[in-house]
């Protein structure tokens, strides 16, 4: 009996030996410049695309906002939603919702599943998107939550017309956030949150287009102090809450002039199709007013013959 316990133990330390073995062989890592990449065997060839053009996109992104930190990052591709959040843990509030996450304690990216991913060109906006995330957090003590989704929504290229168009709808029926609001929380309704992506990158697009060398000026305070707070007030010469107020007035007068216009082109969009729709209407109309005449026509007619 001791005997078959025993080399039951045995088999099973054997098994738990050879599943590490293969899983430690299907487990690959690939590096960069200093970013390194984790994967299984299956996904070597999106491994190295990632990082092939990763160095293009970062270089990219540094030299439009004229900030050059020497970064280095882990990038993990996971294969299922429970290793997915293992290695994303509660870093991000939004996490089931996510095709990848940052963790700022691992300073690494997490993929969430390559086959969920149907194009290059998507995959490399996600990495940017989550690239500058750590680029914020590496640098920042303390970034409000707008500027940080803001930055890698408007620099990813994730601000979308439609997104945009979202924004605007909400602001005007008055379903937005201020910028003060959106310093430490996402909205609690789920149906706010594309809105609020949408501001958070109509802000830093704000900041870097109409206060173009303060917000390079910006990222050099940045690098001496580290603080947002502080840095914000000395390049843009106001506070957090007056540029919330600044921003508020801005979209009464922008936002809601996009929306005309959008209506505007929705109407000449759709005006051939009234215009059609009227001419139609005009001729049934005209045909059913000739066909009364005839009837009368023929029941005068009809009419003089029974008399003659």
């Amino acid at each position: 009996m001791r005997y078959n316990t025993h080399r039951k133990l045995r088999i099973g330390v054997f098994l738990l030996l050879l599943f590490l073995f293969v899983n430690t062989l299907s487990a690959y890592t690939y590096s960069k410049q200093k970013n390194t990449i984790h994967f299984q065997a299956k996904h070597e060839k999106f491994a190295k695309i990632i990082l092939d053009n990763l160095e293009d996109d970062i270089d990219q992104f540094q030299r439009k906002v004229g900030s050059y930190p020497d970064l280095s990052l882990e990038i993990y591709l996971t294969e299922n939603d429970e290793e997915y959040r293992k290695y994303c843990g509660n870093e991000q509030a939004i996490l089931e919702f996510s095709q990848a996450c940052y963790s700022p304690r691992r300073k690494a990216i997490i993929l969430r599943s390559i086959k969920d991913i149907k194009s290059i060109s998507k995959l490399r906006q996600i990495i940017l998107h989550e690239y500058i995330h750590h680029f914020v957090h590496s640098q920042i003590k303390n970034p409000p939550l707008w500027f940080n989704e803001g930055m890698a929504v408007y620099y990813s290229g994730g601000l979308t017309y439609g997104r945009e168009l979202n924004f605007i709808k909400n602001y005007v029926m008055g379903n937005s956030l201020s910028l003060s609001q959106m310093r430490e929380r996402y909205p609690e309704n789920r149906i706010k949150w594309e809105s609020f992506y949408a501001e958070s990158a109509l802000a830093v697009k704000y900041l870097s287009s109409q206060k173009k060398e303060n917000f390079y000026k910006f990222w050099e305070e940045i690098a001496k102090t580290a603080d947002f707070s502080s840095a914000f007030v000395q390049s843009f010469y106001f506070t957090e809450r007056e540029f919330s107020t600044l921003f508020e007035n801005y979209a009464k007068k922008h936002f809601r002039m996009e929306l005309l216009l959008a209506s505007s082109s929705i109407l000449w969009a759709v005006f051939p199709f009234i215009f059609l729709a009227g001419v139609l209407r005009r001729k049934i109309h005209d045909n059913k007013i000739l066909r009364g005449w005839q009837k009368m026509e023929n029941n005068n007619r009809i009419e003089k013959d029974e008399r003659i």
